[in-house]
């Protein structure tokens, strides 16, 4: 695919047909109105883009999750999904058809963060699979995920509202049959994996050694408020094969180790301390930006 992309690219600078010049047009299967046609190759290197990250993205979830050095690899692998898909992003910031939903610009975002939210998560669970794991470490790398998370349900928010409104009575009803309820989806599982985040970005906090026990207590109060989000989210959606497998099988035994905690700071006198008054914790992002 590296070296067909490679391809395009010599043929529209030897000078393939243009937009102008090419009458035949190309011909794709789209999400939002089943056939889409464009002019020139810049749609063609886009899907071959879209196909490279989706590729990385799928190597990335077939490593082993149980070494150190499994999740180091899938946190490459979505690493380089992100950078494929935000080089996708900006080929399309110009000229973007705001009618064709599959490469709608807030879609393209929502995938980017998603898939760096993805590496930095895999960058979290190699620093957690560690001989001796550093709460203090988990807790920022944890804090830097959420946000990520957020940026991603924003964008696919306001990719939906946004295609309801331009789109013709026969793309709403397309729409409506094929994509609307799978893009739903998406949106709350980035809200479920942001809470989930933050819960865990308290949990480690409070487990921080020398920490107060008036803010270990009120850490683990919010870790529950964030814990118990994720699970309304995951309750309402519970049938999402999304959300099954990661918040089904492994939040709620979570959960229940931070109650533990909680009921035995409480009884360690450690009620009394307020979340409102917790300092924000400050998240250490791993991925340094795309790779060329």
């Amino acid at each position: 695919l590296e070296d067909y992309y490679a391809s395009l690219l010599v043929f529209e600078e030897k000078g393939f047909p243009s937009v102008t010049g090419l009458t035949t047009g190309l011909e794709w299967n789209s999400a939002d109105t089943a056939k889409i046609r464009h002019k020139g190759l810049s749609w063609e290197r886009a899907s071959v883009l879209w196909n490279l990250a989706s590729l990385e993205a799928y190597a990335a979830t077939k490593q082993d999750k149980t070494t150190t050095k499994g999740w180091n690899l899938a946190f490459k692998g979505f690493q380089s999904a992100y950078s494929y898909m935000h080089h996708l992003k900006n080929q399309l910031s110009e000229g973007n058809s705001e009618n064709d939903f599959d490469f709608h610009d807030r879609i393209l975002q929502f995938w980017e963060r998603t898939l760096l939210a993805q590496a930095q998560m895999s960058g979290y669970e190699m620093s957690a699979s560690k001989r001796r794991p550093q709460h203090k470490v988990l807790s920022q790398l944890a804090a830097a995920t959420a946000p990520l998370w957020n940026e991603a349900e924003e964008a696919i928010a306001a990719a939906l509202q946004q295609q309801q409104q331009q789109r013709t009575p026969q793309q709403q009803h397309f729409f409506a049959s094929r994509g609307q309820q799978q893009e739903e989806k998406w949106k709350r599982y980035a809200q479920a994996w942001s809470s989930f985040m933050k819960c865990k970005t308290e949990y480690h906090e409070a487990c921080t050694p020398n920490i107060d026990e008036k803010e270990k207590f009120a850490r683990l109060e919010l870790s529950l408020r964030y814990g118990n989000d994720c699970m309304g989210v995951y309750e309402l959606y519970e049938t999402s094969e999304l959300t099954e497998e990661r918040f089904g099988r492994d939040l709620p035994p979570f959960l229940e180790k931070v109650r533990e905690m909680y009921d035995e700071a409480f009884s360690n006198g450690g009620g009394g301390g307020g979340v409102e008054e917790l300092r924000e914790i400050r998240g250490t992002l791993l991925s340094k930006g795309p790779v060329d």
